[in-house]
């Protein structure tokens, strides 16, 4: 698996069984633009998060994985710190942040409502500028990868870099449910089991998802 920088994007490729597939982030496709623009505050995660008419809480994406999640969050009005863990996906994620704020319609939010951290979040309470944040989100990317829908492309190169990424995320939970002020949120496929075992009745269910959400 290699990275291969062009003038307009950074790709990741990976050559397998004599044919060479690749993959980008980028949050100014066409696609993703249209999702940004028809974001709203009533769907799943904006709910989960504690989103309301007047009231947008700073969040730390403990494992921002692609970005998207965080962006859309950002897009609305939160200020999200990103942590990214494998140096790999980290890299291509600030570039596509780079390539963002150079974008007329999403640059301005990028730049003031997203900050990256190319580290595991487990260090997170030992950074001097990290602040106790209103909500910490967590998607483990293990189990989200099982979820049919997922695009190909982004199985295969999630699969073969983030291996055992769930095995933090019990660490990081703990870690969580201590640092935020307001609440935590856990991402998972709408019939797995709680994170650590973990139970809460509160929580938002999708078709795919369920957001469970640990008031503190």
């Amino acid at each position: 698996m290699y990275i291969i920088i062009k003038s307009k994007k950074i790709e990741l490729c990976d050559y397998t069984n004599n044919r060479i597939n690749s993959f980008s982030i980028d949050f100014t496709t066409k696609k993703f633009l249209n999702r940004i623009k028809n974001i709203h505050t009533k769907e799943a995660l904006p709910k989960a998060v504690g989103i309301k008419n007047t009231y947008f809480p700073n969040i730390i994406d403990t494992t921002a994985g692609l970005g998207k999640d965080s962006v859309l969050l950002a897009a609305l009005g939160c200020q999200v710190t990103m942590f990214e863990r494998n140096p790999i996906i980290a890299f291509c994620l600030q570039e596509a942040l780079k390539k963002a704020k150079k974008n007329t319609i999403i640059g301005q939010f990028i730049s003031d409502n997203i900050k990256l951290f190319k580290q595991s979040s487990l260090q997170m309470i030992d950074i001097p500028e990290i602040t106790k944040p209103e909500v910490i989100y967590l998607d483990p990317m293990l189990y989200t990868l099982k979820i049919k829908s997922s695009p190909k492309r982004e199985i295969h190169f999630l699969k073969k870099l983030i291996k055992n990424a769930d095995q933090d995320a019990y660490k990081i939970f703990s870690i969580a449910i201590q640092f935020a002020t307001k609440r935590v949120v856990v991402k998972r496929p709408l019939n797995c089991t709680f994170l650590n075992n973990i139970k809460t009745k509160n929580f938002i269910k999708t078709k795919k998802n369920r957001f469970d959400i640990y008031f503190v």
